[in-house]
């Protein structure tokens, strides 16, 4: 839980909640403008503002949206189809932030190539923190990047 973002949801009073609050950046294979303020998002991916995003999921979780309510977010769309430019975004976009070296790495290839290869036994092989948790799979089916480094050790150092 982020309380800031919390508290800047539940006073509700000025300044506007997307001044307090970095926003969203998200990544998509495809974006297509519909009629006013509406677009559609294919293959949509949060890189930066997922805290955001979870903090308002929660907040309107326990109370209804009012059609009044005129607080906005600052959503930032970004259509990428190429890996490379999509792993510059998010080291970018994820730059202000400590962010755990882990979380960085985890978009080389290497990691594409682990996370293909768990799929193929049934595994999920969590390179993007909470992930396949947020999609709702086993949690006995998820590995961590953390998890799969310490089994690694424990392979060459040959310990439990």
């Amino acid at each position: 839980m982020n309380r800031r973002i919390a508290s800047t949801l539940k006073s509700g009073s000025p300044p506007e909640f997307w001044l307090l609050n970095n926003g969203i950046t998200i990544l998509a294979e495809r974006i297509d403008a519909g009629e006013h303020l509406q677009v559609e998002v294919t293959d949509p991916q949060i890189v930066n503002g997922l805290q955001t995003s979870r903090e308002i999921y929660n907040y309107f979780r326990g109370t209804p949206p009012i059609a009044s309510d005129g607080r906005r977010l600052l959503v930032r769309l970004i259509r990428a189809t190429d890996t490379g430019v999509r792993d510059s975004v998010i080291r970018s976009t994820n730059s202000q932030n400590i962010m755990p070296e882990e979380a960085l790495r985890a978009t080389d290839e290497i990691h594409r190539q682990i996370e293909t290869l768990f799929h193929r036994f049934g595994l999920f092989y969590d390179r993007r923190k909470g992930h396949y948790r947020d999609q709702g799979k086993p949690v006995n089916q998820i590995v961590s990047v953390v998890e799969l480094a310490q089994a690694m050790l424990s392979i060459v150092l040959q310990e439990a």
